[in-house]
């Protein structure tokens, strides 16, 4: 599956994939379907993804995130933006720094927003990539802060206090 990565400042196209995915429905089921994500977990704590529906429940996720180096946050259709909040409430409130991967229906229209919500890859299967390249470089002065880091107009015009 073709994926655009950021790497460092830039996006670049990685096929790679993790070594284990474990669903939603494993890592929350029941007790013979969590012990085999564990067991999957455990030979692959580097490479590891949680697949994440957008109606998820991220505060059933709790300690767990500090054992995935990603989490891929489902995107059905254009339409429903609920990954968004999500990839939003992992940077935030929940500080997780791994890859957040969007998956589904991506649109190199929707690119920049993702970013700015806090996804760092983007999987987008045949698509042409240039159209995303473009996309992510619409806008380089953002009104509203980011989950990306990306300092507002705002923020960049303040003067520092003066102390007194």
């Amino acid at each position: 599956m073709k994926t655009l990565r950021l790497s460092g400042k830039e996006f670049v196209v990685d096929e790679s994939a993790f070594a284990v995915e474990i669903s939603w429905e494993e890592w929350t089921g029941d007790d013979d379907a969590q012990t085999a994500a564990c067991d999957a977990l455990e030979s692959n704590t580097d490479n590891a993804a949680l697949v994440v529906a957008n109606d998820g429940d991220l505060t059933l996720i709790g300690d767990a995130l500090s054992r995935f180096s990603a989490i891929i946050l489902q995107f059905p259709a254009f339409t429903d933006g609920r990954a968004y909040s999500q990839a939003r409430l992992l940077r935030d409130r929940y500080g997780f720094k791994g890859i957040i991967q969007a998956r589904g229906d991506v649109l190199c229209d929707q690119a920049q927003f993702m970013v700015r919500s806090g996804f760092t890859a983007l999987e987008i299967g045949d698509q042409e990539t240039a159209p995303f390249f473009e996309a992510l470089k619409a806008f380089s002065d953002f009104y509203q802060t980011g989950a990306d880091g990306t300092r507002s107009v705002f923020q960049r015009r303040a003067k520092p206090s003066a102390a007194a």
